[in-house]
């Protein structure tokens, strides 16, 4: 798994990549208002919000 600040981005904004979900390929960014997006997610997972 890799943590790592955003090259550009304000200070607290994050990028979790390597993650594994069932076994599948994950990533996820989160801005620095907390705010998440999915950017890597096997077609199989079905992602809801909340």
């Amino acid at each position: 798994m890799a943590l790592a600040p955003l090259p550009g981005a304000p200070l607290g904004a994050i990028r979790l990549s390597g993650l594994r979900v069932s076994g599948e390929p994950f990533a996820v960014r989160v801005s620095r208002l907390g705010l998440g997006m999915v950017e890597e997610a096997a077609d199989v997972l079905q992602l809801c919000g909340r």
